[in-house]
């Protein structure tokens, strides 16, 4: 059945969304959410955190994840997943704002 929870994932885990595939919008909001995201984690959290990607990120989107060095924290799903914690990653406020 389509939207059926089959995956489950324990501990903490993040969302990177929306996950663009236009290499401006990648780099500015999603790079930038897993850059405030890594800080966070060694800044609070004392355990691995798995980040949820889609499954159809160009290459170029990969290289970049190895790049901010958060590739094998990535785990490509499609399906809904559980998650026992989960980390939304927002974008920082815009300073002056």
């Amino acid at each position: 059945m389509q939207g059926e929870i089959t995956e489950r994932i324990t501990g903490t885990a993040a969302i990177l969304t929306p996950a663009f595939t236009n290499y401006y919008h990648w780099s500015i909001e999603c790079l930038t959410r897993v850059c405030e995201l890594t800080m966070y984690m060694d800044a609070h959290l004392n355990e691995e955190v798995q980040i949820i990607i889609p499954p159809n990120l160009p290459g170029w989107a990969h290289e970049s994840l190895e790049e901010v060095g958060v590739a094998d924290r990535c785990v490509p799903m499609e399906e809904p997943v559980l998650v026992e914690r989960l980390l939304v990653p927002s974008l920082p406020d815009a300073p002056g704002v």
